[in-house]
């Protein structure tokens, strides 16, 4: 009975478990991306063509890694930590997407 107080008592607002599922595919959309720029750097180097250069690798890398650490606090905490974030993978996101894609 603890255990099913507990369950009930983490599950949050409806809007809450949304916008932490959004966040969620955006760090997991970061990391996917991060992956993709390594194996595109990867075979840039194998085939000695210049590729995306190590700066956008090493941002795409160090954003998924803020990204899915923030995911983490996200999932287990709730409040002003959870709500900040939130906000820093959306900030981080949207900074990846239009500096480094966009332009």
């Amino acid at each position: 009975m603890t255990g099913a107080r507990r369950r009930r008592n983490n599950a949050g607002s409806p809007a809450r478990n949304r916008f932490a599922g959004l966040t969620g595919v955006l760090a997991a959309g970061l990391g996917v991306l991060a992956v993709v720029v390594l194996a595109v750097q990867l075979s840039g180097w194998l085939r000695e063509h210049p590729g995306p250069g190590v700066g956008v690798l090493c941002a795409h890398v160090g954003a998924a890694a803020v990204a899915i650490t923030a995911q983490v606090v996200v999932d287990r905490e709730r409040g002003v930590r959870a709500a900040i974030c939130q906000g820093t993978i959306v900030v981080l996101t949207g900074a990846i997407l239009v500096l480094l894609w966009w332009w």
